[in-house]
């Protein structure tokens, strides 16, 4: 395991009890198993950047955050309480689409090669949130991610669905919910057939939207390996970052998990 990680861990190891293994889809490479303790979202944790190309992520994270929760977030230049630390280092040992995430006790640290590394990083993280749904204060949802230390990196750079257009009657809503879906789960490649049942128009406004999410389109003639179900995308996400070793599907029936996909990226299509 890297040196980086030995230091967090080594503090880590100092609390009592251990959660159960980590629940993220895909399987992070490594990372130290959550462990009793957490980083608790409220009104004040501040997002910090390093980095202005990574305003626009920070902008749509803290926007997600807001819709889950109802907690408002700000992006500052100062430190303050809490602090949830986006940076970005070229000099990282990680491909281009890797990421570090550190979970402390008044901050989380965040750090990847690119953009694309710190946006993958923070559907970790809400991935990390969303198994947090079951724990009540007061009759109030407290939301927070346990403390661990994730090195995280893809086995495969381009990670691709199929889609037809005609067959599974997907329209302008439909495909931009189903780009914000796969992107939680890090796939970063749509092929697309029948693609002309969608008009120029919206297929330059979905484009655009795809971009935001490290999405690319690719327009195809083949049926081949279409995707029928949001457990088939699951499980190629699945295969396609993580090294055949270490591959280990999460059951994904949670209460809230099931929420997210409902409120934020219903696939209006014949996924089931």
């Amino acid at each position: 395991m890297r040196t980086h990680i030995i230091t967090t861990l080594a503090l880590l190891l100092m609390l009592p009890n251990t959660l159960k293994a980590i629940d993220v889809v895909p399987t992070p490479t490594e990372y130290e198993q959550p462990r009793y303790g957490e980083f608790v979202f409220d009104s004040t944790v501040n997002i910090e950047l390093n980095d202005q190309q990574l305003q626009t992520i920070a902008y749509h994270f803290t926007k997600q955050l807001k819709n889950i929760t109802n907690i408002n977030f700000e992006e500052v230049k100062k430190r303050k309480r809490k602090n949830i630390l986006l940076q970005i280092d070229t000099q990282l040992p990680l491909n281009n689409q890797g990421y570090w995430i550190n979970v402390q006790p008044t901050k989380i640290i965040i750090t990847a090669p690119s953009d694309t590394g710190v946006f993958y990083a923070l559907q970790t993280l809400m991935q990390l949130l969303e198994n947090t749904i079951d724990k009540l204060v007061n009759n109030k949802n407290v939301w927070y991610v346990p403390f661990t230390a994730i090195d995280d990196e893809p086995y495969n750079l381009n990670r691709q669905i199929s889609i037809d257009i005609k067959k599974q009657q997907l329209d302008k809503e439909a495909l931009i919910n189903l780009i914000q879906y796969i992107a939680h789960y890090k796939i970063n490649q749509l092929n697309v057939c029948n693609s002309t049942e969608i008009s120029q128009e919206n297929w330059e406004q979905i484009m655009k939207i795809a971009t935001q999410y490290y999405v690319k389109i690719i327009f195809t003639k083949k049926e081949k390996n279409i995707v029928t179900s949001k457990e088939d995308i699951l499980k190629q996400a699945e295969q396609m970052w993580t090294p055949p070793q270490l591959i280990n599907i999460p059951q994904q029936n949670t209460i809230y998990k099931q929420y997210i996909i409902n409120k934020n990226w219903n696939i209006h299509c014949n996924l089931q």
